[in-house]
């Protein structure tokens, strides 16, 4: 019986598949083909995590929250930014599925 690889030897880095112009030019072929709704939100979430793959950066909620929608860092935004952020993430993630 052959073995089958585990997730982590199954797993391989985005840039080992894509190269960054690649990945950009798929990025906006996934917003243009209209999948992701009218939602201006989902684009920009995507379009932002496709960068921060690229750059290797893995963005934390509040980031996702002040720079995709566009929100001050004040006390009394950052609680409603984190449940934004988190609701376009899971929008998005269930689109994706």
């Amino acid at each position: 019986m052959a073995n089958k690889p585990t997730d982590a030897q199954s797993l391989r880095a985005i840039h080992e598949i894509f190269s960054p112009e690649e990945l950009r030019a798929l990025c906006q072929r996934i917003i243009g083909s209209g999948v992701l709704g009218r939602s201006k939100n989902y684009g920009a979430m995507l379009s932002y995590l496709v960068r921060c793959s690229i750059d290797d950066k893995s963005p934390k909620e509040l980031e996702l929250a002040i720079d995709v929608l566009g929100r001050g860092r004040s006390e009394e935004h950052t609680s409603e930014l984190q449940s934004r952020s988190d609701l376009v993430c899971r929008r998005l993630f269930v689109k994706k599925t």
